[in-house]
């Protein structure tokens, strides 16, 4: 079969409720390189999905591939192409063998190389906001030569093509990309999160100890947490602890992103009951230790058992010659120390200190206490010549002017005790020896810590935008201060459904995404809130007249910033595409939208078309 004149089916690799899996050769390249062609088929076929399907299939073909061009791990998209009211994509071949296909259970070690490869992947997709949603041993391939982890077949294409029309008749999704037993809680009810995909891979790496699929583990009754360290006895505890966290059933309980867990997996190899087990040698292999030697250091080799008293060996040293006798550098061994005590009568090998007679040792201590004494008193008539000013002054004080002042004038008073005492006080820096040294007490933060946020629950469509910033930073926490695992970009429509006090960082609102992943920004970043748009005009409740609208005009906006296209004049209405600031539009009609504002319905170049609010697009 020859799919778009140009792609040599080789063989089936797979079949899915939205369509077909080929590999195929490229017949136009000169390698004839090979390929994975997707067919992929919209639930239904009526002209309205159709074009909506389109349109959404297009940006996300995008999406992927910019993650294939900026990361090995994730398979390049090499064309996307529509034939039939089919779609396809053709993307990179990646030669090796599924984890699924892989025998199970693996190594500890290797489970760890895996996770710990895929984490960097799954950090740099949740940056860019975009979750996986369909994380298993199947979709997670081993390459042949390097044996790198490859992340294939992302959800969002097929969730595409479930697209139908609500009750409103707006577009919607019919269908919730995932597997059963590798899927969240929060997955599964429509709204993932990064700590989603956070919890497939748990799962998967507990498959891949244990071989035991999550169908087939059991949930605590009381918790209804899963129940599988009873199948990984052999797996260390440390890295039992991690997969544990990774697949509690709330969000709130795991790793809110992938850079956490990676933190977390780095201390398993440094826990000591990780990995293999360090052998150690036996507890008689080494004298003990005495309590003043120095703290063992893992990367400090041990220290050579010492020779009992009783083995050491007596060694001939030869005579040093009289003219070195004198030298501060001789060494005395342990052996002449023995041989001198053993001839005291020998003056001449016998040291300076054992030639002191009692007389001469009593003579030393008195004068060397006289002299003590008479430099204490010496020192002691020093402190109180007030005519010294105080060395650690750093500043004149009233007492050194008053000191200065008596040394010129010789009539002058000299200060009382009292006063002598104040000035030592003041100026003295070191407490003496019998004095014990106050440290100074911190003072007492009276300050009462600020009130805690309060949520204000909300449902309002609000518009990211930051001029001069290519992204938004999506925050887990209402502080600038907390992770921003994903991001947003300017013109992005989201919902807003709560908002905080004004507090020490501002207001922030929280935002949901149409994929579903919520977070916090500013409110520096919100903007088209109810309240705050233009006032609409005062008429009949008719839209402008479109003959006096130009037929041909351009989207307005900061540059590069990305305005949402609308399926219906109302910013409830679904965005399956958007445009650029700047791109040329053509105008095709208008209407009033509920909240009293206009809207065009415009064409873009590519033959996509939509609603645009009044505010962005150029008029006269």
């Amino acid at each position: 079969m020859l799919i778009n004149n140009r792609y040599q089916v080789i063989r089936p690799l797979g079949e899915g409720g939205f369509g077909h899996a080929y590999l195929a050769e490229d017949t136009q390249m000169p390698s004839r390189r090979k390929c994975v062609i997707k067919q992929l088929k919209p639930i239904t076929t009526s002209p309205e999905i159709y074009q909506v399907v389109q349109d959404r299939f297009q940006r996300e073909a995008a999406i992927l591939e910019q993650l294939g061009e900026n990361h090995s791990q994730i398979p390049r998209l090499y064309a996307y192409f529509s034939e039939a009211q089919k779609f396809y994509l053709v993307q990179e071949w990646i030669e090796g063998e599924t984890l699924e296909d892989t025998s199970v259970p693996l190594p500890e070690s290797t489970v760890i190389n895996i996770v710990d490869s895929l984490l960097p992947v799954l950090a740099f997709i949740h940056n860019r906001g975009i979750i996986h949603r369909d994380l298993k041993p199947e979709n997670i391939i081993l390459r042949s030569d390097t044996k790198q982890p490859v992340l294939i077949d992302f959800g969002a294409v097929r969730e595409t093509m479930g697209t139908v029309m609500n009750s409103q008749n707006h577009p919607t999704s019919s269908i919730v990309i995932g597997t059963p037993g590798y899927m969240s809680a929060e997955q599964a009810a429509g709204r993932p999160i990064p700590s989603s995909d956070l919890y497939s891979l748990g799962l998967t790496a507990i498959y891949l100890l244990t071989g035991q699929v999550p169908q087939s583990l059991q949930s605590n009754p009381q918790t209804g947490e899963l129940v599988w360290q009873h199948a990984a006895e052999h797996v260390s505890p440390a890295l039992r602890g991690v997969l544990d966290r990774a697949v509690q059933s709330h969000p709130r309980d795991r790793y809110t992103t992938a850079p956490e867990m990676l933190h977390a997996l780095s201390t398993v190899s440094a826990s000591p009951n990780s990995l293999s087990p360090t052998i150690l040698p036996p507890a008689d292999a080494f004298p003990p230790q005495s309590p003043a030697s120095a703290p063992y250091s893992a990367s400090a080799p041990a220290s050579p058992p010492v020779p009992a008293e009783s083995e050491l060996q007596t060694m001939a040293v030869a005579a040093t010659p009289a003219t070195h006798q004198q030298s501060a550098n001789t060494v005395v061994t342990g052996n002449s120390i023995n041989s001198l005590l053993s001839n005291p009568a020998d003056n001449s090998s016998r040291p300076w200190f054992r030639k002191l007679t009692p007389l001469t040792i009593g003579l030393a201590v008195i004068w060397i206490g006289g002299g003590a004494i008479a430099l204490g008193m010496y020192i002691s008539q020093r402190s109180t010549d007030t005519s010294i000013q105080p060395a650690v002054s750093s500043s004149r004080s009233e007492s050194t002017i008053t000191s200065q002042d008596s040394a010129q004038d010789p009539d002058a008073q000299a200060p009382d005790d009292e006063d002598a005492q104040t000035i030592t006080d003041e100026t003295q820096a070191v407490p003496t020896d019998d004095e014990p040294v106050s440290k100074p007490v911190p003072p007492v933060d009276d300050t009462p810590e600020p009130p805690p946020l309060i949520e204000i629950p909300m449902q309002e469509p609000v518009v990211l935008s930051a001029p001069g910033q290519q992204q938004i930073d999506i925050h887990s926490q209402p502080s600038f201060a907390s992770a921003a695992p994903s991001y947003g970009v300017n013109g992005d429509f989201v919902i807003a459904t709560a908002r905080t006090e004004p507090g020490p960082e501002g207001v922030w609102f929280k935002v949901r995404f149409d994929s579903g992943v919520e977070g916090w920004v500013p409110e520096t970043v919100v903007r088209s809130r109810i309240g705050e748009k233009p006032a609409p005009p005062v008429d009949d409740g008719q839209p402008r007249d479109i003959d006096t609208v130009p037929k041909y005009t351009e989207l307005l906006g900061s540059n590069g910033e990305r305005i949402n296209v609308r399926s219906g004049p109302s910013t409830s209405a679904d965005s399956p595409h958007y445009g650029i600031a700047g791109d040329p539009v053509q105008i095709l009609g208008n209407a009033r939208g509920p909240q009293g504002y206009d809207w065009y319905r415009v064409a873009f170049e590519s033959g996509a078309e939509g609603w645009v609010r009044e505010d962005l697009i150029l008029l006269p």
